[in-house]
């Protein structure tokens, strides 16, 4: 309850929220609270439509620990095996002990049994909220952009997405770790399009895995994976990763590219302090700037990169089934985001030397963010041009897009841009 909502009443991100949380309760009940946590907001938007049809008080009306102990109820009972009775009463106890109002486990009592009659009947009214579970404005967004592929990608992000490995492979061949895995009872194979990828049958602790601690494999989608090679940088290099943190991609470049010469850049300290930890676990070291990408004059030298990974702030709509908590946004977030990018676009391009390549990326499928922000800097930047991208992967004429669910991938883009 107090995990959501602070998610869905104080904004902030699931991940955040639950980490700050799980320690608080016993190892025995971490995977419950999760399952809870990420349940409720995968289904938000239909949750919240049902309680809007069986409340005869408006949602916002309602006090929102009521109104969050009425969605995990109500998500219990439709998405969980924990038997009926036991849900309620659970629920119904919560507000009992946590709210000390009896009126209100009262309240929560009935909404829950009249979703219990209702869901039997069949006579909760269908629509696309509840369909899809998206909000409309973002539903419209997907429809406009991928009018083909639009429903796949409503039904993807409503599913759990698979955890993935990037190995080390200057240390060890997947065929090897694949061996280990299987020694350590764990189910896995190599991704069908990204080489040092390796994906799990089903999700583990990091602890479980061979070689984690020594910095042999990290968890890493592999759509996210397919931009260090992308650069396609050389140890001769001097590389610039643009919005490092949390540090992920960063690490595979170290890892690919042993001695390159590589700025790691974040304007937020906590999170650049993540990506040390990282450099320490993986066993890498680059020079780590604090700095706003949109800002050069404030962190840059004067020297010129050959090559920049722009991992770009976005909705992270290509990852809403890592990320759930993103179906609450709202489509001015993404109007603003959008402007952002294209200002981090054009202040950063001009730190790229001449005959340098800069790789764009987003974590997104709104064409609003990537190829049509590609189309418009390349209308203000005369001396920009891109490269086309050839693969088995993704689709797009400028760029590349991923949608999720492809390949067992997240919803990525990807534009190669080069400095003539």
């Amino acid at each position: 309850m107090r995990v959501l909502v602070r998610i869905i009443d104080g904004h902030q991100t699931l991940d955040n929220t639950l980490e700050r949380h799980l320690i608080r309760v016993e190892p025995i009940d971490r995977p419950l609270l999760q399952v809870l946590c990420y349940g409720v907001m995968r289904w938000y938007p239909q949750l919240r439509e049902w309680l809007a049809q069986l409340s005869d008080k408006p949602a916002g009306q309602l006090k929102p620990e009521v109104r969050v102990l009425i969605l995990l109820g109500i998500y219990q009972l439709r998405y969980t095996h924990i038997p009926p009775h036991a849900a309620i009463h659970a629920t119904v106890e919560c507000a009992a002990s946590f709210l000390q109002a009896s009126r209100a486990g009262g309240f929560i009592n009935a909404i829950l049994r009249e979703y219990q009659r209702c869901d039997k009947q069949g006579s909760l009214t269908d629509n696309e909220a509840t369909r899809y579970a998206h909000q409309s404005w973002m539903l419209d967004m997907i429809r406009i952009d991928w009018p083909e592929d639009w429903q796949r990608v409503v039904q993807n992000n409503n599913q759990q997405a698979p955890m993935v490995l990037r190995l080390d492979v200057a240390n060890m061949s997947v065929r090897k770790y694949l061996e280990l895995l299987d020694k350590t009872g764990i189910e896995a194979n190599v991704h069908q399009y990204v080489p040092t990828a390796i994906v799990l049958k089903k999700a583990v602790d990091v602890e479980q895995l061979p070689g984690f601690e020594q910095g042999l494999v990290s968890v890493q989608d592999a759509a996210a994976q397919l931009a260090a090679p992308l650069l396609e940088a050389t140890p001769q290099h001097r590389v610039l990763d643009a919005c490092a943190a949390p540090g992920g991609k960063t690490a595979h470049i170290l890892q690919q590219v042993r001695t390159a010469k590589l700025v790691a850049l974040d304007s937020n300290p906590q999170r650049l302090k993540k990506l040390e930890q990282l450099f320490e676990r993986i066993h890498q070291n680059a020079e780590i700037v604090t700095g706003d990408a949109s800002q050069p004059e404030h962190w840059w030298d004067g020297r010129h990169f050959d090559r920049i990974l722009l991992d770009v702030p976005c909705s992270a709509s290509g990852v809403i089934r890592r990320h759930p908590d993103i179906k609450t946004r709202s489509p001015h977030a993404v109007q603003k985001i959008a402007k952002r990018q294209a200002r981090i676009l054009d202040a950063v391009w001009g730190l790229l030397a001449k005959g340098g390549r800069m790789v764009y990326v987003t974590c997104s499928v709104f064409k609003l963010e990537n190829q049509y922000q590609i189309e418009c800097f390349l209308q203000r930047q005369s001396d920009a041009m891109t490269k086309p991208i050839e693969s088995e992967w993704g689709q797009g004429q400028i760029g590349r897009q991923i949608l999720p669910g492809e390949g067992d991938m997240d919803g990525f883009y990807f534009a190669i841009l080069e400095k003539r």
